[in-house]
C-alpha cells in the first residue's frame, strides 16, 4: 500500500509538471503567433501616416517589400503648401508694414505733443 501511495504522489507531481509545461508551451507559441485556417502568417506589419494631408504623387514602393529606415515611401504634393507658405509670407509682410506706419505715426504723434 505505501509503495502505490508513493507512487500517487509521483504520477501526480508529473501530471502536474506536464500540465505546467502545457500550458507554458501554449501561451508561449499560440498566443504570440497569427495564423488562419488556410493559411500560416507570421509577418511584422508597421502601420504608415502621413503628419500631413495631401494628395500622393508617387509612390515608391510595393507590397511586402522591405524597407530600411530613411526610405522615401511616397511624395505627397508639395504645392498646396507653397501657396500657404506665400500667402503667409504677404500677411506677414503686410503686418510688419502696417507695424510700420502704425510706429512712424505714433512717434509723430508723440514729437507733436512734445514739441
Amino acid at each position: 500500500m505505501k509503495l502505490i501511495a508513493k507512487n500517487k504522489k509521483v504520477l501526480i507531481a508529473l501530471l502536474s509538471l506536464f500540465i505546467a509545461l502545457g500550458v507554458y508551451a501554449y501561451q508561449k507559441y499560440y498566443v504570440h503567433t497569427r495564423s488562419t485556417e488556410n493559411a500560416y502568417i507570421n509577418a511584422d506589419v508597421v502601420n504608415v501616416a502621413a503628419l500631413v494631408k495631401g494628395q500622393v504623387l508617387a509612390v515608391y514602393i510595393t507590397e511586402n517589400q522591405h524597407i530600411h529606415k530613411g526610405d522615401k515611401l511616397f511624395e505627397i504634393d508639395p504645392r498646396p503648401y507653397a501657396i500657404a507658405l506665400e500667402h503667409a509670407q504677404a500677411d506677414l509682410a503686410s503686418a510688419r508694414q502696417s507695424a510700420r506706419s502704425r510706429f512712424v505715426e505714433a512717434t509723430f504723434h508723440f514729437a507733436a505733443e512734445i514739441g
